[in-house]
This record gives structure tokens, sequence and C-alpha cells, in this order.
């Protein structure tokens, strides 16, 4: 398929598809005598169509601390302090999710995080193996277990937070990396 074709087909699929829709329920309530109803009905409609179409646009620019805030918390750590918002970007495709964000955090937050890590008693010390979850043939992404696996590299304290979430859908990937220089703290998302 050519780069014409291609555009024709997204064209029909993400704008021609929702206004057949919205025609067709202003056509069969105008025609079942609901004016009215048909003008309100096709106003939600197209409402809804672009708050969607915006959240998709604006996804990186509508991300607060207290977004960061929650995804830290599904990874058992919390920020006392104040911090400061570095970077934050999203990528999706059929399928996959991908989101990562930057924070500036406290030295006593960045103190008491790595303490956490280094604490819990699945910690894995510099230099011993390290088990991939995304892409190990021998776990199970879909029906096994959540884990945590605390670690630490050569630049940074690491915990990760695997969720299987059933047969045919993809597997929730949670990572935070604390790098041992700054206070710089990276999170990541990866639904895939």
């Amino acid at each position: 398929m050519d780069i014409l074709g291609f555009l024709i087909v997204v064209s029909l699929v993400f704008i021609g598809l929702p206004t057949a829709i919205g025609w067709l329920i202003y056509i069969i309530l105008k025609r079942l005598n609901y004016r009215k109803t048909a003008k309100w009905l096709v106003l939600i409609y197209a409402a809804f169509l672009c708050i969607i179409i915006l959240e998709t646009i604006f996804n990186d620019e509508l991300f607060t601390k207290g977004d960061a805030k929650k995804f830290a918390k599904q990874l058992n750590i919390e920020l006392y302090d104040n911090f400061n918002l570095i970077e934050n970007q999203s990528k999706w495709s059929v399928g996959d999710y991908y989101q990562t964000f930057s924070l500036r955090i406290s030295k006593s937050d960045k103190e008491r995080i790595i303490q956490s890590i280094k604490s819990d008693t699945n910690f894995i010390a510099l230099g011993k193996p390290i088990t991939n979850f995304l892409y190990d043939p021998n776990v199970d992404k879909y029906n096994g277990k959540k884990v945590t696996q605390n670690y630490e590299v050569d630049d940074a304290f690491v915990r990760e937070l695997f969720i299987p979430n059933g047969d045919g859908y993809a597997p929730t990937f949670y990572k935070i990396s604390i790098y041992k220089v700054g206070t710089i703290v990276v999170f990541e998302d990866i639904d895939n």
C-alpha cells in the first residue's frame, strides 16, 4: 500500500466513520420526529469526540504532580517533600503504551527511597543477575503473579513492578530508576 492509500484509509477511519455515526444518529432521530433530541444527541456526541481528541493530543501537557504521586504510590514509594516535574512523554500504538516521566526530588526523599529499595528482602546487589520480566521466555506474562524486583545497577537503584493482566491482555510493567548522582528520578510505564 502506498502512502496515499494509507492516508485515505486513516482519514476514513478517524474522520469518516465518526462523521457517519453522527449523521446516522441525526437522520434516524429526525425521521422519527425527534428533531430536538437529534440535535442534542449529535451535539453531545460531537463534544464527546472533541474531549477524546483533545485528551489524546494534550495528554503529556495534562500530566500533573498528583498523577506522578499516584504513579509512585503504585510502586510503594511516597514523595513527602516538594518535587519538580521535569519531563513527561507518552507513546502508544495498537496494543502498546509507553510513558516515561522525570522528577527532581529532594535529597531526603532520594535517600529514603534508596534505603527502601536496599532494605527490601528481594534486593539484588550490583553485579548479580537480574530477571527481565518483559523479555524472559520463562516468565508467564499473562497468568503469573504480581512481582516486585529491587536492584542496583552501575548508575542507579531500580524498583520494578510486573503485573500480568490475564490471557489476551498486555502485562503492566512499572519501573523507577533513582540515579546515584543528582536527584533525578525516572518513572516508566510499559504496557506491551
